[in-house]
């Protein structure tokens, strides 16, 4: 089952907020682990999944269907801040936009890669949306092309990973920047060891400056209420 699949912190956080969303979307879905566990959780929701390589968005379309999750629309696209195509580099879930990402450099096939806010109308008015970004290095990328999800009027939580390192050749060059973005859009932003300190730019850079992961992980949730 997902749940026995993905690390406890992060069911955890699905859980807690089960009841404070409408609508999940699931960027870097792989085969819908994540979905899949708040379906187990909640019947109601309404899902968008994207999932960029084809035979793990075959498995995801299938997962969708064996667990009858209703209400859904998934696409087979990367996402980013333009529409274009490009490489992605190495397999499975760990495959990234960014050559060199956790030292791959080979590249299977040429994806379809689209900017976030043209699916911007699939969602509604009022509905609270949570976000799960696993895209391997793109995250910031992905939320400069969703400034229409980030001003959403609604209740909104962005789940996401954000290294300083991990992954990267030399140091990650957006790691202040999704902050500082997430920040301009009246976000909150907390690692989630410790979901009750909200965390600042100040000490955001500080533990940039440091050029040491100051976290046992490098998953962090952004709510804008």
């Amino acid at each position: 089952q997902s749940k026995d699949i993905i690390p406890k912190i992060e069911t955890d956080i699905i859980k807690k907020n089960i009841q404070n969303f409408d609508l999940f979307i699931d960027i870097g879905a792989f085969v819908g682990f994540f979905s899949i566990y708040t379906n187990h959780l909640s019947k109601t929701k309404r899902y968008i999944a994207f999932e960029p390589q084809k035979d793990s968005f075959e498995l995801l379309s299938k997962n969708f269907k064996l667990n009858k999750i209703n209400n859904y629309k998934l696409f087979n696209k990367a996402l980013s801040n333009k529409k274009v195509e490009s490489k992605l580099y190495g397999f499975g879930q760990g495959a990234s936009l960014i050559k060199n990402w956790g030292g791959i450099s080979n590249y299977d096939k040429i994806v379809k890669v689209d900017m976030f806010d043209n699916f911007y109308h699939l969602t509604e008015k009022n509905e609270k949306i949570f976000i799960k970004m696993d895209a391997e290095g793109e995250e910031y990328n992905i939320l400069l092309g969703g400034k229409n999800f980030l001003n959403h009027k609604s209740r909104i939580f962005i789940y996401f990973e954000n290294g300083i390192k991990k992954n990267f050749i030399d140091k990650n060059p957006y790691y202040l920047k999704i902050f500082e973005l997430l920040n301009d859009y009246s976000f909150e932003i907390y690692h989630t060891e410790n979901l009750q300190k909200k965390l600042d730019i100040k000490s955001l850079q500080n533990l940039y400056e440091k050029n040491e992961e100051p976290f046992n992980d490098i998953n962090y949730l952004a709510i804008k209420n």
